[in-house]
């Protein structure tokens, strides 16, 4: 599994301003935001965490605790592209889930990106009524996130292609979680001994 520092310097990496996008600075709270939409699509597409941590509900959004200190220097100032990085500790597919996140909400600056965490289940289920602007370091969980994200992530399968039954979606998840998908090394040993005669029970 990818660390959070990680996933934030290549999304830092991927920000660093080029001659054809003109797109807002990336300073921490934007990052902090981007990380767990990340973490979020990531519960609901592959039913595991992206990166290891706990994000929390802090007043201005969901927080990467552990990630906090490493770029809490830089206030509400663009990270430098230095700071960045193409960490081969990410697999292509990782670095290419991430580019994904960040072509998707590159458009948002940090205040919209902060309004719309507040607007969402997650950060406010895990605030459990709390004023917006009261200190908070309650967890916002992997099962809240997939909760919320999961629906959404199967609206965008179903545009993409109506055949898919979201019932059958939801059976294969739950096949996933409780172990009764054979792996292919699995399927394949099957298919070796029938293909041999031997008795496939």
């Amino acid at each position: 599994m990818a660390s959070s520092l990680d996933v934030a310097k290549y999304l830092i990496h991927l920000a660093a301003p080029s001659e054809d996008e003109d797109v807002d600075c990336l300073c921490h709270l934007r990052l902090q935001k981007l990380l767990y939409y990340a973490q979020g699509w990531h519960l609901a597409a592959y039913n595991k965490p992206l990166f290891a941590g706990r994000i929390e509900a802090w007043k201005h959004g969901p927080v990467v605790r552990e990630l906090y200190a490493s770029f809490a220097g830089y206030g509400f100032a663009a990270i430098p592209p230095s700071a960045g990085a193409d960490p081969p500790a990410l697999t292509a597919r990782e670095k290419e889930f991430v580019r994904a996140i960040w072509d998707e909400y590159k458009q948002y600056s940090a205040t919209a990106l902060r309004t719309m965490t507040h607007q969402e289940a997650p950060w406010r289920e895990a605030r459990g009524g709390l004023r917006p602007d009261v200190r908070c370091d309650h967890e916002i969980t992997h099962s809240s996130m997939r909760a919320f994200f999961s629906p959404k992530y199967e609206e965008r399968l179903n545009q993409l292609d109506p055949r898919i039954d979201k019932s059958m979606w939801e059976k294969s998840r739950q096949a996933i979680e409780s172990g009764q998908v054979q792996a292919t090394r699995d399927i394949r040993h099957e298919l070796h001994r029938r293909r041999a005669g031997a008795d496939p029970g």
